[in-house]
């Protein structure tokens, strides 16, 4: 996520001539859902951004991991390992929890427009 900002920034550097500063938004869904929130909510890029939207975001990876149709792939994204049947530890649970973006939420200060469809079995409506 680090790099996200630290590209951003730059970008912005680079095209200032064209770009205004205070009119820089974002926008995506289910993963890019999930990058807006952790741009939004970074301590050191929250402040710039104008606006958001955001569709089917990934925000609370352990809440998801119970409610998704795909959690071998948030085991391979959080603990970089294969998913198994085993019980899931409070150890790995608070990994998935510290790599939400929900875990940032004090951060935020970005107007954020949450568009959630019912019918997403990636990252479900709840």
């Amino acid at each position: 996520m680090h790099d996200c900002g630290q590209l951003t920034l730059k970008a912005l550097d680079l095209y200032q001539d064209f770009v205004d500063k205070s009119k820089v938004t974002l926008w995506g869904g289910s993963h890019g859902g999930y990058l807006i929130g952790m741009l939004t909510g970074h301590p050191d890029y929250c402040h710039l951004w104008a606006a958001a939207a955001s569709r089917n975001p990934v925000l609370n990876m352990s809440f998801m991991l119970s409610s998704t149709d795909i959690p071998d792939w948030m085991y391979a994204c959080v603990l970089n390992k294969s998913m198994t049947f085993a019980e899931l530890s409070s150890a790995q649970n608070k990994a998935f929890f510290d790599r939400s973006p929900i875990n940032l939420i004090k951060n935020v200060k970005t107007p954020t427009l949450l568009l959630i469809g019912q019918k997403d079995l990636r990252v479900p409506h709840s």
